[in-house]
């Protein structure tokens, strides 16, 4: 319990200030997943939080309405989402059966994800994607991408 409060208290002062900027957000992802429009984006991205990751809504996280979004995600949203997302699944409250909250150390284990993001985050940050990662593979719980996760921690998270 005592290393998840760690890492917790790490991706929060790690995370600390992070804006979405120009990054695609959270509402926006489904529609460019729908092949929406730049209206229908814009009129989403006002109702997203912008400025403070940490005033997301955990309810907009799980919502299965965004099962996707992870991947439609550029890196600076995904920067931006990122503590968010990790917080929630270090807590291991996942009743929601959140596919995004679920499918995140697989995202982030992924060559291409790993290659857009990593050149945005700080050192800090870093070291807390790689804690996260390897407290994944450290858990009790099975994980059939496990060894492809190791691996991505050794080849782009180091």
């Amino acid at each position: 319990m005592e290393r998840t409060r760690k890492l917790i208290n790490e991706i929060r002062s790690a995370f600390a200030g992070v804006q979405l900027g120009d990054g695609v957000s959270w509402r926006e992802a489904p529609i460019i997943d729908d092949y929406g429009s730049d209206q229908e984006r814009a009129a989403v991205r006002k109702l997203d939080e912008k400025e403070n990751w940490e005033n997301i809504p955990l309810d907009l996280i799980i919502d299965l309405r965004y099962q996707s979004v992870l991947s439609f995600l550029d890196a600076e949203g995904l920067r931006f989402y990122l503590p968010v997302c990790m917080i929630h699944y270090i807590e291991g409250d996942d009743s929601s059966g959140s596919a995004v909250v679920a499918s995140l150390p697989s995202q982030l284990a992924s060559r291409e994800t790993s290659k857009e993001l990593i050149p945005l985050l700080s050192k800090d940050q870093i070291a807390c994607v790689r804690s996260f990662l390897q407290s994944h593979v450290e858990g009790s719980g099975y994980s059939p991408k496990r060894e492809a996760i190791r691996q991505s921690i050794k080849d782009h998270w180091t």
